[in-house]
């Protein structure tokens, strides 16, 4: 109940499993109020469990920021200790290459370290991060998320 009025926020996630390793993913989040942002994001992902994941998707964005990107991610376990990450943003609507981000994961007994370096292109724009994450936030069922399982991106 809004008293009468027109929701402001309308969001959704969607996920259809197509397999044991193929989703079809989708996610969109609206702002009906005038000329409010609307954003729609569509995407596919191949995963190995414990092993690697893969996404591609577009990114519809229409209100006051009017553009469309495609979007690239890839997740590979090299092994029990190590994880790299790779991921890539086109604007499609202005035809050019937004950033790339490369990380590296050492995970251990307690603690996963993950560095990463950054490039955003369209800001000329370097960065590096470092984080730090203890491994008991993932319980048995968190387990799905994060470099331990190489879940969704």
């Amino acid at each position: 109940e809004n008293f009468g009025e027109v929701p402001g926020f309308i969001d959704y996630d969607a996920t259809w499993q197509v397999g044991d390793r193929f989703s079809v993913l989708s996610s969109g989040l609206y702002d009906v109020w005038g000329t409010g942002q609307k954003i729609t994001r569509i995407g596919v992902q191949r995963r190995r469990p414990g092993l690697s994941s893969c996404y591609l998707g577009i990114d519809r964005l229409d209100g006051p920021i009017d553009s469309t990107y495609l979007n690239f991610g890839l997740t590979y376990r090299t092994s029990e200790k190590w994880g790299l990450g790779f991921s890539n943003s086109y604007d499609l609507s202005e035809g050019y290459n937004i950033g790339q981000k490369a990380t590296i994961s050492r995970i251990g007994e307690s603690l996963i370290f993950t560095l990463g370096a950054s490039r955003n292109e369209s800001k000329d724009n370097w960065g590096v991060s470092l984080s730090v994450e203890p491994v008991f936030m993932y319980d048995s069922v968190k387990k799905s998320d994060g470099i331990l399982d190489l879940g969704r991106m």
